[in-house]
């Protein structure tokens, strides 16, 4: 299941999981109010969005629409933007990656998290990998690749603060 961003926001919204502010628009002169500054994010259903081009910072109203203006129409993947999320800029202090999926083997969800985003892509990957075998020193290895994975990504994300 994907969902836009916007869309997850409005979900999160529903149930009280606090989310930052945001405008939707499809012309740049439909972003009237945006909490500014203002992250201006293409609504593609892909990941890579910064390195396309896919999402500029604004702190005023013209550049909110300017940053809308160049990113309206641009293909990122095989998608064309057809919407922007102007959204309020926060302070982040960490990000977390969380993922859900199947474990096949198991028959259960599977929640993955990490420091980089990264390693939940390893992550699935390894599990997509062996979860149709039956082995289990192989199911095993891939938990494993997934748990130093994960260390990894939290060692990188604090590296500077540990060692000032």
């Amino acid at each position: 299941m994907k969902f836009y961003e916007y869309k997850a926001h409005e979900i999160f919204r529903k149930y009280g999981i606090p989310v930052p502010r945001g405008v939707l628009a499809t012309r740049p002169d439909e972003i009237d109010d945006p909490p500014l500054p203002c992250v201006v994010k293409a609504q593609v259903l892909i990941g890579g969005r910064g390195k396309a081009g896919g999402i500029k910072f604004a702190k005023t109203l013209d550049e909110a629409r300017d940053a809308a203006r160049h990113i309206l129409g641009i293909t990122i993947g095989p998608y064309t933007v057809r919407h922007v999320y102007a959204q309020e800029m926060l302070d982040i202090a960490q990000e977390l990656y969380l993922s859900i999926t199947i474990d096949r083997s198991a028959r259960a969800p599977l929640l993955i998290a990490s420091a980089t985003v990264f390693f939940v892509f390893f992550a699935l990957w390894e599990l997509n990998r062996y979860s149709n075998s039956n082995d289990a020193w192989t199911m095993a290895r891939g938990i494993l690749y997934f748990l130093v994975a994960l260390g990894f990504g939290i060692y990188l994300k604090n590296f500077k603060r540990w060692y000032k």
